[in-house]
């Protein structure tokens, strides 16, 4: 599987943009829970990770994130998953830390 170039890169972040984390109300990106990005023979796969280990609302973000990412790519097949990476605050973008009073 190749990673994905840097204008496909883009248009995914900008189509999960608009996906919440339900708890926190902030963008999936913005939280830095989007981790690889590639495509293979017309499959794109996201991972995706999770704030905790056992969060409880990693099954709804990622039916939110793939439904988006269906919007985006209608003619691909899409592949969410869970990352294996472990998160940390430093993946949030500068305007999450805000947001959350982190800053």
């Amino acid at each position: 599987m190749r990673n994905t170039g840097g204008s496909e890169l883009e248009r995914v972040h900008d189509a999960l943009r608009p996906v919440l984390d339900p708890e926190l109300g902030l963008s999936i990106v913005d939280l830095g829970l989007v981790g690889a990005i590639a495509r293979d023979h017309g499959m794109l796969s996201v991972e995706l990770l999770a704030t905790t280990p056992a969060c409880p609302m990693r099954e709804t973000i990622h039916e939110d994130a793939l439904q988006a990412l269906r919007d985006a790519f209608p003619r691909d097949a899409i592949e969410v998953r869970a990352s294996a990476l472990a998160w940390s605050p430093a993946r949030m973008s500068d305007g999450a830390r805000r947001a959350l009073g982190w800053s």
